[in-house]
């Protein structure tokens, strides 16, 4: 599930993005979140059982969405106002909607605490967990690798040179 699961990201973000550097980082951010939420489970000393190996696909996915959310926007921000800067505008652009969807996930997650089955119970505590982290993961990798590896796009033409005819 793992394999399958990376390569269709990776293709998805190629395809969407039509950029490889773009693909790299969103595969990077999925991966480590999903590894993160599997070492919140070593580092609380609990053993991950058969339903828990249903958290990291979901923490994958999930971050995915994310990368995938703060990427279009820096693409955006890039193609109107330049590159410089762009990292930092993205985060801020997509900051409140990362942070409303993972709380919300988080809570609805954390709301599994209260069944009676123990599996039931550690997957959603764990799995909460791991999308909060995504939060970590996705706020401080994916502008720093922006910053790093800049994607360029065409920059978008304004309005009144769009209107203009060409000579």
């Amino acid at each position: 599930l793992a394999a399958s699961l990376a390569v269709l990201c990776f293709v998805l973000s190629v395809i969407g993005f039509q950029r490889l550097t773009a693909g790299l980082m969103i595969l990077t951010v999925s991966c480590v979140s999903a590894l993160a939420s599997l070492s919140i489970v070593w580092w609380s000393g609990s053993q991950v059982d058969a339903v828990l190996w249903l958290m990291p696909p979901l923490v994958f996915v999930l971050a995915m969405t994310g990368a995938f959310h703060v990427v279009n926007c820096y693409r955006e921000i890039s193609r109107t106002r330049g590159v410089q800067g762009a990292p930092s505008r993205a985060l801020a652009q997509a900051a409140a909607p990362c942070i409303l969807g993972a709380v919300t996930i988080a809570a609805g997650l954390f709301a599994l605490c209260t069944s009676d089955n123990h599996p039931i119970r550690k997957f959603g505590f764990f799995a909460a967990l791991g999308v909060l982290a995504t939060l970590i993961v996705l706020f401080t990798f994916l502008p720093s690798a922006l910053q790093l590896w800049p994607l360029t796009w065409e920059r978008a033409r304004t309005q009144a040179s769009a209107s203009m005819p060409a000579r």
